[in-house]
Parts: C-alpha cells; structure tokens; sequence
C-alpha cells in the first residue's frame, strides 16, 4: 500500500481519502479521511502516519473525539501473495466510554471492516 488511490475502493466506509500535505508515505504524513455519515452527511477526519515500516506497517492516528488508531501490516507470505492485517482500535481510556460506547463502536467496526475485506478480496482474488 503506497498509493491512496484505491483505499476509498477498498473500505465502503471511507468515501475518500487524500493527501493534507505533500510528503512522501512516512512518518509525520498527513491524511484527510471523509466519511458519509447518515442523517448528518460528510464528515472530513485529519489522520497522522504515526509509525511506518516500508512493506511492513502503516499506523495512522486521529485526533478527534474518538481518538482512532489504524494499523495496516503487510506480511510476504509467498512469492506475490501477501497478507493483510488491520486493526482499529480507539485510544480513549475513560470508563464511560469502554463501558458505554466503545462496545457499539467496536461492533459497527468489525462489520463494516468485514465487509471491505470481502470487497478487497473479490478485487484481488489469488
């Protein structure tokens, strides 16, 4: 993954994503999100590249009011086959929210992010 170009193809949840500065994928780099929310409409999120190793990670976080944090691995597994981890997490400690929101959260990602593995593996298929 060192093109945005298809990420907005790959995760029906994302309408598009793009760069906020002109640097180069690594560390530092900066990324809009938007998403399509219903009953509210787009809404435009600032990811931050926070950790990256070439062909192995990718971890972006968000500084909103849920603090997401994505990680992107990359594994070779054999000569042009490769596998892809994503794990969404969101770094807000308090109780409230790990008792009150983040279940729900944690529910909605899983189905949606299930749902962009199915679409990126019909795209990719061997």
């Amino acid at each position: 993954m060192t093109s945005l170009d298809y990420v907005d193809k790959w995760f029906p949840f994302v309408s598009r994503v793009r760069q906020a500065d002109g640097r180069p994928l690594g560390v530092g780099k900066k990324l809009f999100a938007v998403y399509d929310i219903p009953a509210y409409g787009e809404y435009q999120m600032l990811y931050r590249v926070v950790e990256y190793k070439k062909g192995k990670l990718i971890v972006v976080e968000g500084e909103n009011l849920l603090k997401p944090r994505i990680e992107f691995g990359f594994a070779k597994v054999k000569e042009s086959v490769c596998k892809l981890t994503i794990t969404i997490s969101f770094r807000r400690i308090s109780y409230f929210f790990q008792y009150t929101f983040a279940p729900v959260l944690n529910f909605l990602v899983n189905q949606k992010l299930q749902h962009a593995l199915f679409l990126l593996k019909s795209v990719f298929p061997y």
